[in-house]
């Protein structure tokens, strides 16, 4: 595959993470009222997805921006940078679960909130690693 099909298709899944990333957030944040969730960690996953989905407003406008770019090493560039942007929010969504889990493993009433924050999650993780996938390719 060529390496501007390989931007192409790192580009569509960033766009994808984009849109993951901001469906997945609102989800989140609409749902997190209707699960059992101590309010300490409550307020952790309300900041961590409240990042996502800012970081998936900044992903969108970059590669509208992205658009006017013709040199395929600075779209190559700038496609890493927003990889490293969701791989930024990835890691401290990551820490996230990882304390949700926890707490759902010490009081059964909080795997609801646990099932909600990691399948959402997923579905950021599902284009995030197709986007890594398709740069690894190009590099």
């Amino acid at each position: 595959m060529s390496a501007s099909r390989h931007l192409n298709t790192a580009r569509a899944q960033a766009h994808a993470c984009a849109l993951e990333m901001k469906l997945n957030a609102d989800y989140v944040l609409r749902e997190l009222a209707n699960v059992t969730l101590p309010a300490e960690l409550a307020a952790r996953v309300e900041a961590v997805w409240g990042e996502i989905s800012g970081t998936g407003h900044d992903v969108a406008s970059e590669l509208f921006e992205l658009d006017e770019v013709t040199d395929e090493g600075a779209i190559a560039d700038r496609l890493a940078r927003l990889q490293r942007w969701i791989h930024d929010d990835l890691a401290k969504l990551h820490e996230v679960i990882q304390a949700v889990d926890a707490a759902a493993k010490a009081d059964s009433a909080v795997q609801g909130a646990f099932i909600l924050v990691a399948e959402s999650a997923t579905n950021i993780l599902n284009p995030f690693n197709r986007l890594n996938e398709a740069l690894a390719e190009e590099a």
